[in-house]
Parts: C-alpha cells; sequence; structure tokens
C-alpha cells in the first residue's frame, strides 16, 4: 500500500493536486502505521547499532533513517506549500518558492531512497510473497504493534519529536514561507488531472524506482 500510495504521489497529473495533497496527508497516516509494525525492528537495531553490528546491519539502518528523514522532508515541505487540503481547512499557506523547490527535489531523492530499502529488504518481501502476508507475517516476525493503546501514543510521540526536530532544521535552514518568495502561478490549472501525461509520469517515477532498486541490488549483491 505504501508502495502504491507513493507511486501515485509522485505522478501529480494523474490525481490531479487536490488528491495528491490528501493522498499525501493519507500517506503520512500509512507510514505512521508502518513504524508502528516494526517498532521492534527499530528499537532492536538501534542497540546493536551501539554495540556494534554488521556491515548489513549498520548500511540498512542508515538507509531507513535517510529514508525517514527524506519522506519527512517531502511531507512537511508539501504540508507548507499546500494549495488545496490545508486552505479548505481554512489554515492559510504560502506557495514559497525555495520550499516548493525543496518539495520537488526531495521527491526525486525520495524516488531512489524507496528504490534502494525495497532492493535492500528485497529477500523478506519475496518470502511473504511466495508464503501470503498473513502466514509469513505470523511466522516468522510475530506482533509488532504496540500492545495498548498507550504504547501506541508513546510510539507516536516519538515519531512526532523527531518530524518537529527535522522541520525546525528545515526552519532554520530556509526561513518561514514568505510572500516575496511565492509563486505566482495557478497551481490547481497546472497540475490538473490529465490522464495521458499522468500514465506517463506514473510509468516514468515508477521505472526511475526501479531502476534504483535494480542497481542497488546488484551492489548489495557484490559488496554486502
Amino acid at each position: 500500500m505504501l508502495l502504491v500510495a507513493f507511486v501515485l504521489l509522485v505522478a501529480v497529473h494523474l490525481t490531479g493536486l487536490r488528491v495528491h495533497e490528501w493522498l499525501g496527508i493519507a500517506f503520512v497516516l500509512l507510514v505512521l502505521v508502518h513504524l508502528l509494525y516494526s517498532w521492534r525492528w527499530i528499537t532492536t537495531h538501534t542497540r546493536r547499532i551501539f554495540s556494534g553490528g554488521n556491515r548489513r546491519a549498520r548500511i540498512n539502518y542508515l538507509l531507513n533513517v535517510t529514508l525517514f528523514v527524506i519522506v519527512m522532508i517531502v511531507v512537511i515541505s508539501g504540508l507548507v506549500i499546500s494549495q488545496a487540503a490545508l486552505p479548505n481547512l481554512g489554515i492559510t499557506t504560502i506557495d514559497d518558492g525555495t520550499w516548493r523547490a525543496l518539495h520537488n527535489k526531495s521527491q526525486t531523492w525520495a524516488l531512489v531512497a524507496v528504490g534502494v530499502h525495497v532492493a535492500m529488504n528485497w529477500t523478506w518481501i519475496r518470502a511473504a510473497l511466495r508464503r501470503g502476508w498473513a502466514t509469513s507475517n505470523r511466522a516468522s516476525r510475530g506482533p509488532q504493534i504496540a500492545p495498548s493503546l498507550w504504547y501506541a501514543l508513546r510510539r507516536s510521540a516519538v515519531i512526532a519529536i523527531a518530524t518537529c526536530v527535522i522541520a525546525t532544521g528545515l526552519w532554520l535552514i530556509l526561513g518561514l514561507p514568505s510572500r516575496q518568495r511565492e509563486v505566482r502561478l495557478n497551481e490547481m490549472a497546472r497540475w490538473s488531472v490529465q490522464p495521458g501525461p499522468g500514465i506517463g509520469q506514473m510509468l516514468t517515477r515508477a521505472a526511475l524506482l526501479a531502476i534504483a532498486g535494480f542497481a542497488a541490488r546488484r551492489w548489495l549483491r557484490v559488496h554486502i
């Protein structure tokens, strides 16, 4: 679901800007659920990294941290320049050109990072697909989500704090959105639904993701 949602997110002409922004918000919720389910892996590998893990574990951990940071940059910058979702909720935004440039560039980096992430975990993904998700999840991973609402809230708070740290760093580097840097374009019309270009955009982004994953997989086989 995350992978499909991500590919749709980077094909704005297929969904249109309005759906793109609401899909982005839904994507954040999916990421949160994904992190909660993976919390045991996160805590276990964090301890291993600081106690000296093997090379593959260190690379995988660093990759996951990098992916989280890039995805949060995409989300935060997207919310800052929101032209549909937040204004519809009564929240005033500015289509700041600097923040928009960051949003566009970080999407490209996110494509690469997601491709490498899939490559790093391809063995598990392939095994899960072969055996069936439900069976493999029960047999090999066990229940990983928080056993109670309280623990889920605590873990969500940690994720929220990490996101706030990233947002603060972006604010210190780029500054607050400014009217002087506002993009004077009709973004809703510019990114309207166009099925033909939208499908082409989606296929192009999916191909870039696949190329990044294939290249990473080849490198991992040789070096790890």
